[in-house]
Order: structure tokens, then C-alpha cells, then sequence
């Protein structure tokens, strides 16, 4: 394909100089990763794993797998290499995942999906037989780089479209697709994110400010769910019937709005003011505008507590039609659920090591079952214990025995 440049209505041909040296590509690609793969974040750069060492080791966040990118000068065998990569990160998985929480700590305790390792393959151009081999390929991707002479060009996929791993052949067209279970549209995050509906377009930091945000969220709240709107990400009760929160971006903040119905449930102060009820940004009374990551947590504990008014009202209705859960009720020693969670929350931080929010809920119901009552119970006891210096707080979502 020749590219030419309009200088003045004279066309001038622009020359492909290739990449002299694959470390000046490799860096061009991952301080611009999210940009060219949104929704990847960089874990390790020259990773020395096994008995191989990963160009760039990557994790894709949406789908909760890692992702090894490799950048070639020159023709190699690319299907032995896939497998080769691909074994070498299974066989390795507890060094993959400490480098992942040592470079994003909001992480920890993530469910990481071992059944799928993403590969991209990044190089100037591919033949028309890796194509072919590739092209059906749903983990494997061909990203083409080349350098011009005024400038960077890139092809993000040297395979065909159809057959990108960014699942755009599952995804019928957009708008037109119709979720079974609720009836409305269904948007994708990515092109959320770049402005494709119509709303504001978020720098790279404000992009990343919202992932860690939608994570803390998830990890904190492990019976909330993510459904992606059309102006808005949603933040849902695990059954749908309740929406919690909302998120909008903006060039350089998040617009966080609390989904109230009056304006007595939620203190006014500096970090959470008061708003109109219709808006793009979401159905509520309240907002808070994020600008840096110290404002989530901060945001967290306003979740936190319009969560638990709505669950509370949830149980004052449900309360006439059927008796309260039995994980709700006193066991026949005495004890209510409030004091077994604080039980739960000793024994699994008694190891000593670090355990995030999502970890602690998770044991608790398989110990407790899971429920609303258990979920709230341990929270309060998070608080009591931290309060009280037996644990500590050492991140984000993340506590240890003090």
C-alpha cells in the first residue's frame, strides 16, 4: 500500500524506513499501550519468567487474563513460539500474578481467568501465510507498525477485522443487539471510552482513574455488577433491581453520581454536593467529582453507605412476605452473624499476609453463605477490628494482621 501526504495539493509519496532497532518499537508500544489496546494495562517490561524472558507482559482487565506481547524484526516460527509463551505463563503463575499486584495493588485478589492467555505479535508487516494461520485465531493478534518518514503508522491488525481477538466479530452492530435478560441495548466500554456515543472524550489518566475506580468498586462490593450505558457506566445490586451508582467522564474527571431519591441520604459537604435528578450523567441526587486516585476510596464509603440503605429497604419490604434468611439469625450458641463475620475476619487475616476486601468476602461465605447480612457484617467488622489496631489497612482494599 503506498501512503502519500497532501503538501500544498502536491501529493508526495511517504517511504516506509522500518524500525532499525526493535527496542525503540518495543518502547513506542508500551508507554502508548492503552492507547493502541485500551483495556490493556503493563504489568512487566523484559520479563524474566521460567526459562524465557516476555518482550512485554500485559493484563487485559475486562476479560481478567494476561497478555504477552512480542515484537519481531524478522521472520520466526510464531506458532511454536505461541505455544511456548502460552506454557511458560501457566507453568509460572504465581510469579505472574505477584507482578501483577506489585504494579497495580487495587488487583489483589482478583480471580485471574487461567483458562484464556491473550498474544500479540507486533511487527512492521506479516505475510500473507501468518495471516492465514493466525486469522482464525481469537487469542492471537497481528498488530503492523511501521514508521514513515514524517511519522508513526500503525495497523492494528494485520489479520483480517472479523477475526480480531477484540471479540468485534461477536459483537453485533452497534446499538442494534439486545441484551435477553434486560431488554436495552448493550455499548462497549472501549468505545465508551474514546467518545464513540457522543460523550465527553477522557484523557489517558482520566481513563485510567475509572479502571481503577470500576475495580475498587468490584472488589469491595463483590454483589455489585458493571453493566456499561450509553452516557454511563452502571453500577447494579447482583439481581439488577437496583441501580447503586453511576459513572460519566469527562476530559479530566469522573462524574460519580450517588443514586439517591432524596436529598437526606447522603450528607452535603466538600466531596459530595448536590445535583439535579434528570441528567446524562445518571439518575440521582447526589454527586462527587474524581480528579486523582485519593478520591476513591473516599467515594467508596459513600457507595458503602447508600448500599446499605437500599439493602435495608430491600429487607423492611421483603420482610412481610418471608422470614428473615437463617445466615440472619442467631445459631444456637448465641452468637449473631455480626460476631461470627468478626471470627471469619480474624482467621483469615491470622496468616499475616496481605488479603483484599474481595478475599475476605468471598471466605466469609463459604463459611456464612452468601448474603447481604454477611456482606454487611463484615464490613462493620473491617472497621471495628481496624479501630480497634488489631489489623491495619496497607492499600487500597487491602488489610493485614496489625
Amino acid at each position: 500500500m503506498r501512503i502519500f501526504e497532501d503538501k500544498g495539493g502536491v501529493l508526495a509519496e511517504m517511504h516506509d524506513r522500518g524500525f532499525k532497532k526493535e527496542a525503540r518499537l518495543q518502547r513506542l508500544v508500551e508507554r502508548n499501550l492503552e492507547l493502541l489496546f485500551p483495556g490493556l494495562y503493563l504489568v512487566r517490561s523484559e520479563f524474566p519468567v521460567g526459562h524465557q524472558r516476555l518482550d512485554t507482559l500485559a493484563y487485559d482487565h475486562k476479560r481478567r487474563m494476561f497478555v504477552i506481547i512480542e515484537y519481531k524484526r524478522r521472520a520466526q516460527d510464531m506458532a511454536i513460539q505461541v505455544a511456548v509463551y502460552e506454557k511458560t505463563v501457566r507453568n509460572n503463575k504465581p510469579a505472574c500474578e505477584l507482578a501483577l499486584v506489585t504494579k497495580r495493588p487495587s488487583l489483589a485478589g482478583t480471580k485471574i481467568n487461567w483458562s484464556k492467555i491473550r498474544q500479540i505479535f507486533v511487527k512492521s508487516s506479516f505475510t500473507q501465510d501468518e495471516i492465514a494461520a493466525f486469522g482464525q485465531d481469537a487469542l492471537v493478534d497481528l498488530c503492523e507498525v511501521r514508521e514513515f518518514s514524517n511519522g508513526l503508522i500503525v495497523n492494528q491488525f494485520g489479520k483480517e477485522p472479523e477475526h480480531s481477538a477484540t471479540d468485534r466479530a461477536k459483537r453485533a452492530p452497534r446499538r442494534t443487539r439486545r441484551s435477553a435478560s434486560a431488554g436495552v441495548p448493550q455499548y462497549s466500554e472501549a468505545d465508551w471510552l474514546a467518545g464513540e456515543y457522543g460523550g465527553g472524550r477522557p484523557a489517558q489518566s482520566t481513563k485510567n482513574l475509572y479502571y481503577d475506580l470500576k475495580t475498587a468498586i468490584l472488589d469491595a462490593f463483590p454483589v455489585i455488577s458493571h453493566v456499561q450505558r450509553k452516557r454511563n457506566a452502571g453500577f447494579y445490586a447482583k439481581d439488577g433491581s437496583a441501580l447503586v451508582c453511576s459513572v460519566a467522564c469527562s476530559k479530566r474527571e469522573l462524574d460519580l453520581v450517588y443514586a439517591t431519591k432524596k436529598t437526606t441520604q447522603l450528607p452535603l459537604n466538600d466531596f459530595v454536593e448536590s445535583r439535579q435528578q434528570a441528567s446524562r450523567s445518571g439518575r440521582g441526587r447526589h454527586r462527587s467529582r474524581l480528579r486523582q486516585p485519593s478520591d476513591i476510596q473516599q467515594a467508596l464509603e459513600y457507595v458503602e453507605m447508600l448500599y446499605r440503605q437500599q439493602d435495608d429497604g430491600r429487607a423492611t419490604k421483603s420482610s412481610v412476605r418471608r422470614p428473615a434468611p437463617q445466615s440472619d439469625r442467631k445459631n444456637a450458641a448465641g452468637e449473631s452473624v455480626h460476631a461470627r463475620a468478626g471470627d471469619v475476619v480474624h482467621d483469615k487475616l491470622s496468616d499475616g499476609r496481605e488479603h483484599a476486601i474481595r478475599e475476605i468476602h468471598l471466605h466469609a461465605f463459604k463459611t456464612l453463605g452468601e448474603s447481604a447480612p454477611v456482606r454487611k457484617a463484615v464490613q462493620r467488622q473491617l472497621s471495628s477490628l481496624s479501630r480497634a489496631g488489631r489489623i491495619r489497612r496497607v492499600g487500597r482494599g487491602v488489610y493485614q494482621r496489625a
